[in-house]
């Protein structure tokens, strides 16, 4: 037969306490938008934006209005915009109180979303100071979740306000769609 040995390691360290606070700072504020999005289109979403050469911040935007939920980053040549509709397979649910946007370390996002590969649907959730909190429930495995908090690069108010690097839609992917032709980049 064949044997396999394998050994877990667990992040208990002084880290602990800064990671908890985080968590209870995300608590104790509203959520104003929540999604569970199925994790595959997600991480095509993610690998969009990690692909962005020189890249170093991705802002989300979710809106009762479409375009519902927007990933987008820019680099040193290029940007990549990636639509999630509301209608569309990659949603389990979406609920959002107002129009929102906040950046967060694409580096981090990076870290937070590896999961995504041994998980089957991804519960996000963002708070009113725009802590976005990710739980990814793992394929195969009867409610086990991997947590990710993280906070946005800007504390603050969200950028509510309409400006002209705002998402629009309409650029970009759109995740979660079986058209490959909406994955061109215009």
């Amino acid at each position: 037969g064949v044997v396999c040995t394998a050994e877990v390691s667990l992040l208990f360290d002084e880290d602990h306490d800064e990671l908890t606070a985080l968590a209870q700072a995300f608590r104790e504020k509203d959520e104003v938008a929540r999604a569970i999005v199925r994790s595959d289109a997600l991480r095509q979403g993610v690998k969009e934006l990690s692909d962005v050469a020189g890249a170093d911040a991705a802002r989300f935007y979710l809106s009762p209005q479409a375009p519902h939920f927007i990933m987008e980053t820019r680099g040193s040549v290029d940007n990549c915009e990636v639509e999630f509709c509301r209608g569309s397979d990659a949603f389990v649910s979406f609920e959002c109180a107002r129009a929102i946007q906040w950046t967060y370390p694409l580096s981090s996002l990076q870290l937070g979303m590896k999961p995504l590969y041994l998980s089957t649907e991804t519960y996000i959730r963002i708070n009113e100071d725009g802590i976005m909190c990710a739980q990814h429930q793992l394929e195969g495995v009867t409610h086990t979740y991997i947590d990710f908090v993280a906070c946005p690069l800007e504390p603050g108010s969200p950028e509510e306000e309409e400006d002209e690097d705002a998402p629009r839609g309409g650029r970009g992917g759109r995740a979660g769609d079986d058209d490959d032709d909406d994955d061109e980049e215009e």
